[in-house]
């Protein structure tokens, strides 16, 4: 055979195979237990006692919408005990005379979009 004969079978396997997985759905409950997987493992695998920051707080905020699905309190627990590790606060600081109003990682950057997403996983 020569190589464009390979090519339009191969385009025609990788058209026919696209076109079946195409037609099969996932399920439900084949979603949430993927769902349920993933996140055992990642709270098996790292402590809640970490910063308030967005990289975190984007994970618990995802954390909480599962939980809001599945019920499961161990889920509701890691973000609960990442809030509490945190003092409900994204920065810490408390004296307004040296908060800042720019860009900034530090306490004192309390505005900071950043530390804020820490809010919308503790109002949940």
């Amino acid at each position: 055979m020569n190589l464009k004969l390979y090519q339009v079978l191969f385009l025609l396997l990788f058209f026919s195979s696209t076109a079946v997985n195409a037609q099969t759905s996932t399920s439900k409950e084949e979603v949430l237990e993927m769902i349920n997987r993933a996140n055992t493992y990642w709270q098996g695998t790292n402590k809640p006692e970490v910063r308030a920051f967005w990289d975190h707080a984007a994970y618990h905020t995802g954390n909480m919408e599962v939980y809001g699905i599945t019920k499961n309190e161990a889920y509701r627990k890691y973000s609960e005990d990442w809030a509490v590790y945190n003092k409900w606060m994204g920065a810490k600081s408390t004296d307004k005379s040296n908060w800042k109003y720019k860009y900034g990682e530090t306490d004192e950057h309390v505005l900071f979009g950043d530390w804020q997403i820490c809010f919308q996983t503790y109002t949940t």
